[in-house]
């Protein structure tokens, strides 16, 4: 049983949107209350609309859903577009490119991402892992920290003797290596976990613990856009 009852796609949403949320990096700070309380406790009644009005999110949502003729908030939805699964894999760079055409009429995007699309490999899927690497190196938005980059990348842990042995990246010359090391300060607010149990992380948050085959499509996909970034940088 999840924290705040079984889980389901727009509670999911709010756990890995709560952090950036509350800095005011993807969605408005006045929200950051409401989307805790629905990550936390199951509380969303009011907050679905709101999510589909985030400037990146619901174009990934959108396009998964419209894909597979499903709800853009269901559980398989949003977690295609989070850890990546069969449904995020079905689908590539022109599709993505089609959806995200509005929002490369406007700012940053216009100008950092939108003359440098047509370079990404035609086998990029709409996922968090291709938006923080391929998107965000592309455009800068990130900056150069790699420690920015570990936090805003959708990362997996696993819970042992209190702490979390946790997924991180290091850089080597450009490129960006994936290893391990032990994290502290993680925040579970939203899971309650037990020793060897894997969990997805978003800015220090836990999000949700992962079985088997959900922490195999999270590495395929992260290994798969990974592996584009570091080819492209």
């Amino acid at each position: 049983m999840e924290r705040g009852g079984n889980l389901n796609g727009i509670q999911l949403a709010c756990r890995y949107a709560y952090q950036t949320t509350k800095l005011g990096y993807c969605g408005p700070k006045e929200l950051s209350d409401m989307i805790y309380s629905c990550a936390r406790d199951g509380a969303c009644e009011e907050i679905r609309d709101s999510l589909m009005h985030y400037e990146a999110l619901p174009i990934y949502l959108k396009l998964i859903a419209k894909t597979h003729d499903l709800d853009p908030l269901d559980l398989e939805v949003v977690e295609a577009f989070w850890l990546g699964n069969k449904l995020s894999s079905s689908i590539g760079t022109d599709a993505i490119r089609t959806a995200f055409q509005p929002l490369m009429e406007i700012g940053y995007y216009k100008k950092r991402l939108k003359p440098k699309f047509d370079s990404f490999p035609m086998d990029c899927h709409p996922t968090h892992s291709f938006h923080v690497l391929l998107i965000g190196s592309i455009t800068g938005v990130l900056g150069k920290d790699v420690e920015n980059i570990n936090s805003c990348l959708v990362r997996k842990g696993t819970v042992k003797n209190g702490v979390v042995e946790m997924e991180h990246l290091r850089k080597v010359d450009n490129r960006l290596v994936l290893g391990k090391r032990d994290a502290l300060d993680m925040k579970m607010d939203f899971v309650e976990a037990s020793t060897g149990d894997t969990i997805s992380f978003h800015w220090g948050y836990a999000a949700q613990k992962l079985d088997r085959n959900k922490s195999n499509d999270h590495a395929v996909d992260l290994e798969h856009h990974l592996g584009m970034r570091n080819r492209l940088i």
